[in-house]
């Protein structure tokens, strides 16, 4: 799906150094920044129904999903 072949330091077009260091930049900010965001706020709503009732449609949504490829074939 990708070619890195233009990119300094591929490796035969599969990957390169620069999408790496992007991708591992993302990631840190994502630990540094994203989820203690995320981790107060489920702090917030931990004992309340709004966060079980979230987490209920969310997991039945992702078991669904799952269920489903098995008919439905992935999404390639």
């Amino acid at each position: 799906m990708w070619d890195y072949t233009g990119y300094f330091m591929n490796f035969d077009g599969r990957i390169a150094l620069v999408p790496a260091l992007m991708f591992g930049l993302l990631i840190f900010v994502a630990f540094c920044l994203i989820q203690p965001g995320i981790i107060k706020l489920q702090n917030k709503f931990r004992t309340s129904k709004i966060h079980n009732i979230g987490f209920i449609i969310v997991a039945s949504l992702f078991f669904i999903d799952l269920i489903c490829r098995i008919w439905l074939g992935s999404n390639i």
